[in-house]
């Protein structure tokens, strides 16, 4: 009966979230009803799934359902209505331009940091075969050691930044038929998933490729490239096969991927003095605004000496070990916790309606600021913030230093254009008579 009223739930927000989309702006898919799509298919999955995986509590739906509320208030009042959502399909910024050679020095560099780990990769993988989870564990457990911050800061962070703020603007390039750095996009997103074993990158390049494309078809005739799409999941789905899932067992292993996050979630619930929830200290909002925090926490540990921990410690801390997420069959996961577990962290349970609060709000005003300025820089931010609540039921994107580089590399990657000013004809003639 309880599985039965909130799939009920579940169908009808969905319902009403595109119909009100529909009525206030004359199209149906628009960051509310991603983000409620998203997490009523999941929320609903969890109930369905046959996958021996820690079945989520009431309260996780009811953090769901509270959450996909408060998103779809929030975005339908304070995002400009129909008549004023002019998407203008960006042929060129009279503005900006993008920097190419500066993007190529910088991924240069980041490969030269990133290469570091990479061999030790291929080491590993000479002595103990093609094992993506083996490979996985020994390059996430050699940066925890935090006398190697600063040597983790350069060989992972920066290349993950410079990576994602690539293969984000090769996607809108793409989108806008424009080819260059789409290879060097794809080279990049391969490179780092081979070197640490992840699927974050082609999730993203996915998520940005389809983010911006729903962005910019408004008002232009642009069409989705299935194609790369499909190229995009098939390395997605091959990553899998090489985290030890057999071809038999794909479908399940994809299913938990996604499923797993409110698993993982429900067994923090279930034994919050293992994961920092216990005494009932919050941290307000210092992993919600990590992408804040945690550059200034970064900057005082060099210059000052502290030991202040950076946001992503306390995360770190709790949810980078590998836990049983399985009921009767031991399955193992960590990482991700959904955007739940970091705002839980920050303010307890009134922290699922600020941080999705802050999500929403945050959406609405970049949105504007795109409507209002239709520039590159305005457009990347955008598509950024889209990548947000596509990892949402997944993870929390914004805790750490790796989306301030992100937005660092995407400003920097962008510069004014330089404007020729010709001088007139009464300005030369005035010259030539000053003469």
């Amino acid at each position: 009966m309880e599985r039965f009223m909130l799939s009920g739930i579940y169908v009808v927000m969905t319902l009403l979230s595109t119909l009100f989309t529909f009525i206030k702006y004359q199209v149906l898919i628009l960051p509310n009803t991603i983000f409620t799509i998203l997490w009523s298919f999941v929320g609903l999955l969890s109930m369905f799934n046959s996958l021996d995986l820690i079945e989520p509590s009431a309260t996780i739906h009811l953090y769901i359902i509270s959450s996909i509320v408060i998103f779809n208030i929030l975005y339908l009042s304070f995002s400009p209505g129909s008549k004023k959502r002019i998407f203008r399909y960006l042929k060129k910024d009279s503005i900006f331009e993008i920097d190419y050679p500066l993007i190529y020095i910088a991924a240069a560099v980041s490969i030269g940091f990133l290469s570091i780990h990479t061999i030790n990769t291929i080491a590993e993988i000479r002595q103990y075969g093609l094992d993506m989870t083996g490979i996985r564990v020994m390059n996430y457990g050699a940066v925890e050691n935090s006398d190697i911050m600063f040597f983790a800061f350069f060989t992972r962070s920066v290349p993950l930044a410079v990576t994602t703020a690539v293969s984000l603007i090769g996607s809108i390039n793409l989108n806008m038929g424009n080819k260059k750095l789409v290879l060097l996009s794809i080279f990049m997103v391969v490179l780092y998933t081979f070197t640490y074993g992840g699927r974050y990158q082609l999730l993203n390049f996915i998520s940005f490729y389809i983010g911006s494309y729903l962005i910019l078809k408004r008002k232009s005739k642009i069409k989705l490239k299935k194609s790369y799409v499909v190229l995009l999941v098939g390395a997605l789905v091959f990553m899998t096969v090489l985290r030890g899932a057999s071809i038999g067992d794909l479908f399940r292993k994809i299913t938990s991927y996604f499923v797993g996050s409110l698993s993982f979630l429900e067994l923090i619930l279930r034994n919050p003095q293992l994961f920092g929830l216990a005494d009932g200290s919050y941290t307000f909002g210092y992993l919600t605004f990590g992408f804040f925090f945690e550059p200034i926490v970064l900057a005082i540990k060099l210059f000052l000496g502290s030991g202040i921990k950076v946001p992503s410690y306390y995360f770190n801390i709790y949810a980078q070990p590998f836990y049983n997420i399985g009921e009767g069959t031991a399955i193992y996961y960590n990482n991700n916790t959904t955007m739940f577990y970091n705002f839980i962290y920050d303010f307890g349970s009134a922290g699922v309606i600020i941080g999705t609060g802050f999500v929403a709000l945050m959406i609405c005003l970049l949105e504007k600021r795109y409507i209002k300025a239709n520039n590159l820089r305005s457009l990347f931010l955008l598509v950024f913030s889209y990548s947000v609540i596509i990892n949402s039921t997944m993870m929390y994107t914004l805790t750490n230093v790796n989306a301030s580089l992100i937005l660092l590399f995407l400003a920097v990657f962008v510069r004014k254009r330089q404007v020729k000013r010709h001088k007139t004809v009464a300005q030369m003639s005035k010259e030539k008579g000053a003469l």
